[in-house]
């Protein structure tokens, strides 16, 4: 995940997970050896990843591909993304399936032509029959070359919520949140519980009011909004925005129409509040974690020494080691194997 800005930081932070794995390695404790093997490939990680996260039909997939100028994510009047599609940069546009694990337990990448992006991947040819769990995309886009990688989220709605545990599992490990949510009416129930449910894991993020170009009182509605995350404890900025401004911005070089769509107040929110790590939230978590496996290991290394250092404790156990010793052990008559074994009482 997210590197802090100095190298020489993330080599400190390492050299200190590497060294609390061995502690803890030396103590058995294959628990805390877990997750301090994942705490590293966290910080060492160079992607800052932004999950796009909204209910059905909010415009999700247009305001990526209006952000990045690229079509990337698949748009229709459908339930349009339908697996979790990871954008990141590459110099050559890309595209690959992951594959669910297969005989071997492990996951399988398999290319595909980039024009299937706009399909639905889920029984892609290339799969074979396994299930998809996701699609990775490369786009040559600058606002992608700093690390920065979106994971546009299947719409959360209809029956049973089917995609809200997945998008909500995401954000542990994402270093901020784009919730999206139109300007036609103000946040439904269900979407304020998630809001309230993503900041808390998630604390960096904006709420995107996207279609502002349909609804003439969208003001009204960004307002309204806004004191429902008031109220909640929220304190995430609404950004109101036009995706088909953007669009025809791009499409005709116009700076004016660019500036009235409201995508550069996007793009200066990721500059400012997360590609410049303002608040490097992995670092402290990952920091909490070895702190966390630190105490751990304290209290059971600490046990150990109160045991030696205590003159009672050591007379029980020197006691409870002569009682064992006296037992009856076996005893073999004779010294080869498959011999039978007589009862003797050894001398204490």
């Amino acid at each position: 995940m997210t590197q802090p800005d100095d190298p020489r930081r993330v080599g400190v932070i390492v050299e200190l997970i590497d060294h609390t794995i061995a502690i803890a390695e030396l103590n058995e404790r294959g628990d805390l050896v877990r997750r301090l093997r994942r705490a590293r490939a966290r910080i060492t990680d160079p992607q800052i990843r932004v999950v796009i996260a909204g209910q059905l039909k909010q415009g999700k997939s247009q305001l990526l591909n209006a952000l990045l100028n690229l079509p990337v994510a698949r748009v229709g009047d459908d339930e349009a993304t339908v697996l979790i599609t990871v954008v990141s940069y590459s110099a050559q546009p890309s595209a690959r399936i992951i594959l669910a694990a297969g005989p071997n337990g492990e996951t399988t990448a398999v290319d595909i032509p980039v024009d299937d992006i706009t399909t639905d991947l889920r029984r892609a040819p290339q799969a074979r029959g396994r299930a998809v769990l996701r699609v990775e995309i490369g786009a040559p886009s600058p606002l992608l070359q700093g690390g920065l990688t979106f994971i546009d989220t299947p719409g959360v709605g209809g029956h049973g919520q089917p995609h809200l545990s997945a998008t909500l599992g995401l954000l542990p490990d994402a270093d901020a949140l784009l919730m999206v949510s139109d300007a036609s009416q103000e946040f439904t129930e269900p979407e304020m519980w998630f809001l309230c449910k993503a900041h808390q894991v998630c604390p960096v993020g904006a709420v995107v009011a996207t279609k502002t170009d349909l609804y003439p009182h969208w003001r009204e509605i960004v307002n309204t909004n806004a004191a429902h995350l008031q109220r909640a404890r929220v304190p995430m900025p609404i950004v109101p925005v036009s995706s088909l401004l953007r669009s025809h911005a791009v499409t005709s070089n116009d700076k004016e129409l660019n500036e009235e769509s409201n995508f550069p107040a996007i793009v200066k929110f990721l500059s400012e509040k997360v590609l410049s790590r303002e608040t490097d939230r992995v670092r402290d978590e990952v920091l909490r974690e070895i702190h966390s496996a630190a105490e751990q290991l304290a209290i059971s290394v600490g046990s150990e020494l109160s045991v030696i250092n205590d003159p009672a404790m050591r007379d029980r156990l020197a006691s409870d080691l002569r009682g064992a010793s006296a037992k009856p052990r076996m005893r073999c008559s004779r010294p080869r194997c498959g011999s039978r074994c007589s009862m003797t009482v050894s001398p204490t």
